[in-house]
């Protein structure tokens, strides 16, 4: 992770993303590597239930039925995509993440919102438009030495 201040580098550390893990990034893991993530990540591998969550079959890993205050992600059970996360902040607090309005993008599937919680009450949504699949990047755009000066959007 990268801070700037006045387009300036502050600070820059190694910070674990789980939303980029659950919504994606596992599917690129060796089935070994992945559990190891999940685990490191706070997730049980070893509760498991089966669950509906707005009308569909999904599968809910980290936690037993009933629990909202174990660490835990949903996946919808046909195209097992991710659907919901609940995490337990170091303050007590249960941190939502509901991932919605899945569309096809490029053989696979993108959610177009996600909202965020926090003890159940809405804190953040995001809406994303216009998506376009494997468009190319430019080049230096993870660059922090670049920041301000490379755009992903033309």
């Amino acid at each position: 992770m990268y801070q700037f201040k006045n387009k300036e580098l502050t600070a820059s550390k190694k910070q674990v993303n789980n939303l980029m893990l659950l919504a994606g990034g596992i599917y690129f893991l060796s089935k070994e590597k992945a559990l190891r993530r999940l685990n490191e990540a706070g997730y049980n591998t070893a509760a498991f239930y089966e669950d509906t969550w707005n009308g569909r079959p999904v599968y809910v890993v980290g936690a037993r039925q009933g629990d909202v205050q174990s660490n835990q992600f949903w996946l919808d059970k046909q195209h097992l995509y991710l659907v919901r996360t609940l995490a337990a902040q170091p303050d007590g607090h249960i941190q939502e993440a509901q991932f919605r309005k899945h569309i096809r993008t490029a053989g696979g599937w993108t959610e177009t919102e996600v909202l965020f919680l926090t003890d159940g009450k809405p804190q953040q949504l995001e809406v994303y438009k216009n998506l376009q699949a494997n468009m190319p990047l430019p080049e230096g755009l993870f660059s922090a030495h670049l920041f301000g000066k490379i755009h992903w959007m033309p």
